[in-house]
């Protein structure tokens, strides 16, 4: 009996490396080709192209995973959130399981690359990080070394900048420790809690906070930005802060008091 043999995509924005895994984890054949740039049509066809390929040179079919820049919305099929911008709003699943005549598995190839029940022969070591986006300016990154894996945040300010923070260590060798070690799910939670914080920087030029983030201080932060942005009536932000939000006690029957009310 022929061994059932699994078969990975990573489609890339720049390449489409594929693989076919043996039932012990070993790679087979692997053949990559450069993705075909702004082009969804030809993608759709040179994962085709590949997959025949690759089932030819071992003899044998096998189930297929695709690893995409971006996420398969369940409910839709549609893709969403994709570095490669020709891929989102398509229905990729339905155009490659109608070209290969199967079912295929997608998920976002930055959590497959990392999922420890895969082989880690699929992921090459490389200078630049696998990247996978979180929101608009915000990504989250996998770099694989010589001694394992490591998490990279990428915020890209409204200016433009681009801010790299190193997360820690992943776990593709250790266990994950929430500490200094991170699964896919951890160092996704790390890094929004960083972009929130380069946000704030960014929108009130100040260092983030370690404690709470009080009422009077988000007011003050709201007024120097208004100032900046070249507001003119600063008179009447003043007084709707104080009668609404930092003076109750200057209301009477749920309506402000006059502006001159000052405890």
């Amino acid at each position: 009996m022929k061994a059932r043999f699994r078969i990975g995509i990573d489609l890339g924005g720049s390449k489409i490396e594929i693989a076919a895994l043996d039932g012990a984890g070993q790679a087979r054949a692997r053949r990559r080709v450069p993705t075909p740039a702004g082009d969804y049509d030809a993608t759709i066809a040179a994962i085709g192209s590949l997959v025949v390929a690759v089932e030819n040179e071992i003899g044998a079919g096998g189930s297929v995973g695709i690893g995409i820049p971006g996420t398969v919305v369940e409910r839709t099929g549609l893709v969403k959130n994709a570095n490669s911008t020709c891929l989102i709003g398509r229905p990729l699943r339905r155009d490659v399981e109608a070209v290969l005549g199967r079912p295929v598995r997608f998920a976002n190839d930055v959590a497959t690359r990392v999922d420890r029940a895969r082989p880690t022969a699929l992921l090459p070591e490389r200078r630049e990080p696998y990247w996978t986006v979180i929101s608009e300016g915000c990504a989250l990154g996998y770099r694989r070394g010589a001694k394992g894996g490591t998490w990279i945040a990428k915020y890209r300010d409204p200016e433009g900048k681009r801010h790299l923070e190193a997360l820690g260590a992943a776990d593709d060798a250790r266990d994950a420790d929430g500490l200094s070690v991170y699964s896919f799910a951890q160092a996704q939670e790390r890094a929004r809690a960083w972009f929130q914080d380069k946000a704030r920087e960014a929108a009130s030029d100040i260092a983030p906070l370690n404690r709470d983030y009080t009422v009077s201080e988000a007011l003050a932060e709201y007024r120097a930005d208004y100032l900046r942005r070249g507001g003119k009536a600063v008179d009447r932000l003043d007084w709707s802060a104080a009668a609404w939000i930092a003076q109750p006690e200057c209301q009477s029957d749920g309506i402000p008091a006059d502006p001159a009310c000052r405890p």
